[in-house]
């Protein structure tokens, strides 16, 4: 209903009454789809006009004063800056209204709905649009938008335009109070006529069923007689209440489904480190095959054994025939490694997705808590900066510890000299191209044996060598590593340094 044409001249004839002879002083815009004009009245005070234009709602408010930001503000229609009020009026029949200013300015407020929009004219003509981007709106003039509809003149009507213009819901409650249907074509006009002219003066209530809305029908609740009070307490409602709800309910649900990945994830990747643990240990194989090496000979794809873990029942075990029983029991013992490493990154990438899953549930009780839209916006503007932080490593979790891998030449020197501390320790694979590899110490600590190796094998999985079977590895700490002006990227000298031999990880 803020869009009925008959709400917008009530409202353009309060704003007429307002402005006459005011001389617009700003105009300007500092958040997207919206622009206020500031107006210095007669008598010296100031009155404002907001004009929130976007896809989703376009509303008008009028609030007492406005701050004007210092950053991230624009003018706008430089042109009426100084310019007189002649008078304000609406378009006949449309949901449209003029300010006309001196030097035969004109600004056209454009209220359809989605598409919204301020158009600035001179003698007539289109001199400026605020959206740009509504192409349409190029073709825009205050005559194209009036409807030629003179309603003392019923036999000149075309009621079914007519009927169209007044909207769907006022159609309805014609039908249901009047019998409109049964009604001649000329009484038909007569009963929109007779209303009309009750609702130019009819309270104006704020309906609050599904979002908030202007009615001019008769209803529950206490009436404005004042439009401007009721675009004023619309718009509060909007920012204040629906559009809170609707945000946060739109946030509440990229949580939900954040937290529903997240326990799926836990979910999935406890049952694998499950299936391993309960999978046969291969360490106990490659033993049994050790204690039966004279019973083993070449050319079999198979051998049974006596299994002394598990009262020396039969046990039957796949070996390859081209390898010798020693070899089949290498890699078996191979194998029992890769079991355990296997099993320790799962559990660790399990214990960091649960820190994630708590995080997120505190994004939700706190999401639960905010009561303003600003609180919303600043909860959102973090998570965005957050989201959007492009980081120069991808980040790895072991035993506690946080491992970070450069992801190319140009990232390996934005990690080793910009994200890493003079403690940390440094490792690359060595005589070979490959990333850098950080680990994050923890005050107090040294970092496990198990830690290091396991980032040792991220940094040979991550170079050249990444498909040797054994890589040799350097590390240091961070404040051993320099980078000499002229070096190439990802290029350093390495002052001091330790060897450690590893399998890339697979």
């Amino acid at each position: 209903m803020f869009h009925h044409f008959v709400f917008i001249r009530r409202l353009a004839y309060q704003l007429h009454e307002q402005l006459q002879n005011a001389t617009l002083g700003e105009c300007f815009s500092q958040q997207k789809d919206e622009l206020i004009l500031g107006f210095l009245l007669p008598d010296k005070s100031s009155f404002y006009i907001r004009a929130s234009l976007s896809a989703e709602v376009s509303l008008l408010s009028f609030p007492a004063d406005y701050a004007r930001a210092r950053k991230n503000s624009v003018d706008l229609f430089a042109e009426l800056i100084g310019r007189r009020v002649i008078q304000v009026v609406p378009i006949p029949f449309d949901r449209s209204f003029l300010i006309s200013f001196s030097r035969d300015f004109q600004l056209l407020f454009k209220m359809h709905g989605s598409r919204s929009n301020l158009a600035l004219f001179k003698n007539d003509k289109l001199f400026r649009l605020f959206n740009t981007s509504l192409a349409a709106d190029l073709q825009l003039s205050p005559a194209t938008l009036s409807r030629p509809i003179d309603l003392s003149q019923p036999a000149t009507i075309e009621l079914g335009l007519l009927e169209k213009i007044i909207g769907k819901e006022w159609m309805g409650y014609l039908i249901l109070q009047y019998d409109y249907t049964s009604l001649t074509n000329q009484e038909k006009i007569e009963r929109i006529r007779e209303t009309l002219n009750i609702w130019l003066s009819s309270p104006i209530r704020i309906e609050k069923s599904h979002k908030p809305t202007l009615s001019l029908l008769p209803g529950e609740g206490l009436g404005l007689a004042s439009p401007i009070e009721a675009a004023n307490q619309l718009y509060s409602l909007y920012t204040r209440d629906y559009f809170l709800e609707k945000e946060k309910s739109r946030a509440e649900s990229l949580l939900r489904q954040k937290i529903k990945q997240s326990l799926n994830y836990i979910e999935k990747t406890s049952q694998k480190a499950r299936e391993i643990e309960q999978r046969r240990d291969y360490g106990e194989l490659a033993n049994l095959l050790m204690a039966n090496l004279h019973q083993l000979s070449r050319n079999k794809s198979e051998v049974t054994v006596e299994d002394i873990y598990h009262d020396n029942r039969p046990i039957v075990i796949r070996v390859k025939p081209n390898l010798s029983p020693q070899q089949n029991a290498e890699q078996y013992y191979r194998k029992a490694k890769n079991q355990k490493k296997e099993l320790e990154v799962l559990k660790a990438n399990i214990e960091a997705k649960k820190e994630q899953l708590q995080a997120l549930e505190k994004e939700c009780t706190e999401l639960a808590e905010a009561t303003t839209f600003k609180e919303l916006r600043k909860r959102d503007n973090a998570a965005s900066k957050k989201e959007n932080v492009v980081l120069p490593y991808k980040p790895f979790e072991f035993q506690g510890y946080h491992i970070w891998v450069g992801k190319s030449a140009r990232a390996n020197d934005e990690l080793t000299l910009h994200h890493a501390h003079k403690n940390d320790l440094w490792l690359h694979a060595r005589d070979v191209a490959g990333s850098h590899v950080i680990i994050k110490t923890q005050a107090g600590k040294t970092t496990p044996a198990t830690v290091l190796e396991y980032a040792a094998r991220l940094a040979a999985a991550n170079s050249k060598r990444k498909t040797d079977s054994l890589c040799p590895v350097i590390y240091t700490e961070k404040k051993h590593i320099r980078k000499p002006r002229g070096f190439p990227p990802g290029k350093v000298i390495v002052e001091k340094e330790n060897v450690l031999m590893v399998e890339p990880l697979r």
